[in-house]
């Protein structure tokens, strides 16, 4: 130790020098550490309520099974139309398969286009040739539109360009065919033959995909019956179209027996012991 000292004079005046009481290992400003600590944990708290449904939605296998259906049927497009109950499990699916899709929300709600909004579709190829203007002209003023309905409509060969998840009939207030795919609806020029019975075939494969999936159990939250709800409503509406179409192409039989499963769809199957997810 004298040894050390005389080699190592700074050393050994620190060891023999009392240490101040602030320098002690673990001495802290109590309150600042506690008031930090405070918020972190409230933030954390936040930001997990905030998604618990979208985390909880990569748990149900219908919102899983029609996120990977739309990311599939969507491929060929950027931009879909939709009321964004769906939007994030999209994202989240397209991503995982390389792909990028971008939504705009289909709500009446939604007028005004944004400036920013504007600059970002005017850089975007879905949209060359849109004419700007007109879009923050038609979305202004007492007649206005929604956004939505502007794009469908001047949007240069929108049919190619766009897919719509609800509301059809945004398809046909701009002249084309509304076409039922299963999750969405695609659209073609007026005078497009349609083949319907090759759509029936279609929508009850994935039908029957749908009727193997696990059933709710009694303890689901109200919430996840109510998304569940909505989701199956939805698919049971394209399929009352997808009927539609089939009665007007002289198909009656094929058009009842649609209708017959698709409001069978609509409905939140019984639970048994065997197969339940929640």
């Amino acid at each position: 130790m004298m040894a050390g000292g005389r080699l190592f004079p700074e050393v050994g005046r620190s060891l023999s020098r009392p240490r101040p009481r602030s320098a002690e290992p673990g001495a802290t400003n109590p309150p600042l550490g506690r008031m930090i600590i405070s918020y972190l944990a409230v933030f954390l708290l936040s930001v997990g309520l905030f998604n618990l449904r979208e985390v909880l939605d990569w748990r149900d296998p219908l919102s899983c099974r029609v996120a990977r259906e739309s990311v599939r049927r969507f491929k060929d497009v950027r931009w879909i139309i939709s009321d964004g109950s769906l939007d994030m499990l999209t994202r989240l699916y397209a991503s995982q398969a390389g792909l990028t899709l971008s939504f705009i929300t289909d709500s009446d709600t939604f007028f005004e286009l944004p400036a920013s909004a504007g600059e970002r579709l005017q850089r975007d190829a879905t949209f060359a040739g849109l004419d700007i203007n007109m879009l923050q002209e038609a979305t202004r003023g007492s007649n206005a539109v929604t956004v939505a309905q502007a794009l469908v409509r001047l949007t240069p060969e929108a049919d190619k360009r766009l897919r719509i998840a609800q509301k059809a009939e945004l398809w046909e207030q701009a002249g084309y065919v509304a076409i039922p795919d299963v999750i969405g609806y695609r659209a073609a020029p007026g005078d497009t033959e349609v083949d319907w019975l090759a759509l029936q075939q279609e929508h009850y494969a994935f039908w029957d995909h749908i009727e193997l999936l696990p059933t709710l159990g009694d303890y689901a939250p109200g919430w996840l019956r109510g998304e569940r709800a909505h989701i199956r409503a939805h698919l049971s509406a394209i399929g009352l179209r997808l009927a539609d179409g089939l009665a007007r192409s002289g198909h009656a039989s094929a058009a009842h027996e649609t209708a017959r499963r698709a409001k069978r769809v609509a409905e939140e199957p019984l639970p048994t012991e065997a197969d339940i997810f929640y």
